[in-house]
């Protein structure tokens, strides 16, 4: 009965301690032996911090399956950044990334019949970068560094287009492919003078996407003209 009594002992306490190892892993502390009801995972000190995962951008993009809510340090960005279950999402970012470029008073546009021209402006008009998310690759042309969405202005004024009705158009181009128009339409003047358009354009574009800003203003003459630079302004800012 003593054997009995003993064996049945033994497996309560078995499962006593079973129980409790579970109870015990439910919660993982650190620096601290009483975690909060709330928490699964819980670190105090006052002497050091928590490190994430430290990795480049190519590292982070790496990761084959990383989980809805993965924390990684992207030291290509020096940002932490998180896995939202479709992409990465960089975390508490307090401005927009953003590219302007201005030009005053330099240069011509060329009047030519339905002709695309880059857009002149380029490297030495860069007034503002941030260069990880941008790269100006030549007049009119623009490298994402980074997905995501992006809001394009740009605008054009001239201080003696010539007299009559002609076509113009700033248009938007992705990897050499037109994919809209920031502004488009017909002006006609009476005599030469002073003239500008500008708009925007919303897109998704993905890293390594090519952006060229091209523009078109139709000729009147049966010859080429040209009219002279007042302003170009061209800005980029990824808003997601």
């Amino acid at each position: 009965m003593t054997k009995i009594f003993d064996k049945m002992k033994n497996f309560l306490l078995s499962i006593t301690f079973l129980f409790t190892s579970y109870l015990a892993i439910a919660q993982v502390a650190v620096g601290t032996t009483n975690p909060d009801d709330g928490s699964a995972f819980q670190v105090d000190s006052s002497v050091g911090a928590f490190v994430p995962p430290r990795m480049t951008q190519t590292q982070m993009n790496n990761i084959p399956t990383p989980l809805e809510g993965a924390l990684v340090y992207n030291t290509t960005r020096d940002a932490f950044y998180m896995f939202n279950g479709s992409g990465w999402i960089i975390l508490g970012e307090s401005k927009l990334p953003t590219l302007l470029l201005n030009k005053s008073s330099t240069g011509t546009f060329l009047l030519r019949s339905n002709a695309f021209f880059q857009l002149p402006i380029g490297n030495t008009d860069v007034s503002y970068i941030d260069s990880d998310y941008f790269t100006v690759i030549s007049d009119g042309k623009i490298r994402i560094e980074e997905d995501g969405i992006y809001n394009i202005t740009a605008g054009i004024s001239t201080s003696n287009l010539p007299a009559g009705s002609r076509k113009y158009i700033i248009a938007v181009y992705q990897n050499n492919t037109l994919i809209g128009y920031v502004n488009r339409g017909n002006v006609n003047l009476p005599s030469q003078d002073f003239w500008g358009t500008s708009g925007s354009f919303l897109y998704e574009f993905a890293d390594g996407d090519e952006i060229d800003l091209r523009y078109v203003i139709n000729r009147t003459a049966s010859t080429n003209e040209t009219a002279s630079v007042r302003f170009i302004n061209l800005g980029f800012t990824k808003i997601n």
